[in-house]
């Protein structure tokens, strides 16, 4: 504890700083912390529940593997509208910077359509 202080101090000399004591929310992360166990969580649920509003999935039930086995992708079938494009990009963009803070666990099934998120298509 007196090396943080130490460092905030010598950062508020060098910069306009103050200390924020503890931290709660930080860039759209959530911080929960554990005082007795000694473990802090960063979580981005309220991102989450967001984005299923956003995009009509408020009522959605969640699965335990977020993409089918054996599925296989394919450039066919007809083209979104200009519309439906860009709300495609947008949640698939969401959905990557959900993947690099806090969801790891569903980067795989993010990541993998990647090659149709410029042309995506209706079969």
């Amino acid at each position: 504890m007196r090396a943080a202080k130490g460092g905030l101090l010598v950062i508020s000399e060098a910069f306009k700083a103050r200390d924020l004591a503890s931290l709660a929310y930080f860039l759209g992360l959530h911080i929960d912390r554990d005082e007795a166990a000694k473990v802090l969580r960063a979580h981005q649920r309220q991102y989450v529940l967001t984005l299923m509003e956003r995009y009509g999935m408020a009522y959605a039930h969640p699965v335990r593997l977020p993409m089918g086995i054996g599925i296989k992708l394919q450039n066919a079938g007809t083209l979104l509208t200009v519309e439906l494009v860009k709300v495609y990009q947008e949640l698939f963009g969401a959905l990557l910077y959900l993947c690099t803070e806090t969801g790891p666990e569903i980067a795989y099934a993010v990541g993998w359509p990647t090659p149709y998120v410029l042309k995506p298509t209706v079969v």
